[in-house]
C-alpha cells in the first residue's frame, strides 16, 4: 500500500506496530457500500514527529480516527501543531453507524472543541448530528459545513447559514461509491488552497469523486 501511494506521487509517512486493520466491504447492484471495519494498527498513531507536519498548508482528519486511544488525543495535539503553522483544518464526519457508536453529542463536542475550518458530511450524517439544515448547531461546530446529497446539489453553510449550493453534474454508469466522499474531499480542499470559492471548490470535489464513481481499478470489491 505504502509502494502504491508512493508510485502516484504521495510523501507517505507511516509508523508501522501492532496488528494489520482490514475492511469488510459489501456493495450493492446501485453502488451503495456498506463496510464493517477492524482499526487494528490504524488506532495506535501517537508521539507524530512535528516535522511531518513542516510545510503542510492543510490536516485534513477523518472522524473515524476519533474511536480509540491514543489515536484520538494524537488528532487533537496534531489540530493544535497544524494551526501553529497556519494550515487549515478539516474533518470529515466519515459514518452515521461510528457517530452512533461512539455517540452524537460526544462527537460533536469533539469537532467544535477542534473548531475546524469545514466540516465535511453525507446527507445522513448531516441529519443525525442535527446539522443538515445548518443553524445554531452548523455554525458552532465549524467555520463551514458542506452538505453532500449524491447526485442532488451540495449546500455549503458559513455561519450556519446556506452560503452556496451547487449543482452536480450527472454521472453515468456508477459502478462504486466507496472512496466518492474522500475523493469529493481531496477535489474541494485542493481547489480551495488554490484559491478557488466554495463554489468552485465544489465542482472540483464533485469532479473528483465522480472519477471514483465510474473506475473499475478505484477498488478491489464488485457489485453483490
Amino acid at each position: 500500500l505504502a509502494a502504491a501511494l508512493a508510485a502516484t506521487g504521495v510523501d507517505v509517512r507511516l509508523q508501522r506496530r501492532g496488528r494489520t486493520g482490514a475492511v469488510v466491504l459489501l456493495v450493492d447492484p446501485q453502488g451503495e457500500r456498506t463496510m464493517f471495519p477492524d482499526r487494528a494498527a490504524a488506532s495506535l498513531l501517537e508521539h507524530v514527529d512535528p516535522a511531518w507536519l513542516d510545510g503542510v498548508a492543510w490536516l485534513h482528519l477523518p472522524s473515524y480516527g476519533f474511536e480509540h486511544e491514543p489515536m484520538r488525543s494524537e488528532l487533537r495535539r496534531l489540530v493544535a501543531a497544524a494551526r501553529q503553522r497556519g494550515a487549515g483544518v478539516s474533518i470529515d464526519a466519515s459514518s452515521t453507524g461510528l457517530l452512533e457508536g461512539l455517540g452524537v453529542e460526544r462527537v460533536l463536542g469533539w469537532i467544535a472543541e477542534l473548531r475546524p475550518d469545514v466540516l465535511f458530511a453525507n446527507e445522513t450524517e448531516a441529519a443525525l448530528l442535527g446539522i443538515a439544515g445548518g443553524g445554531a448547531v452548523a455554525a458552532s461546530v465549524a467555520r463551514a459545513v458542506v452538505v453532500k446529497h449524491g447526485p442532488a446539489p451540495t449546500e455549503v453553510f458559513e455561519g450556519g447559514e446556506l452560503a452556496r449550493r451547487v449543482e452536480v453534474a450527472p454521472v453515468a454508469g456508477v459502478r462504486d461509491l466507496t472512496g466518492a466522499g474522500d475523493a469529493f474531499a481531496a477535489g474541494f480542499l485542493a481547489a480551495t488552497l488554490q484559491g478557488a470559492d466554495a463554489a468552485g471548490a465544489c465542482r472540483a470535489g464533485h469532479a473528483a469523486a465522480a472519477s471514483v464513481l465510474t473506475n473499475p481499478g478505484a477498488s478491489t470489491t464488485r457489485p453483490a
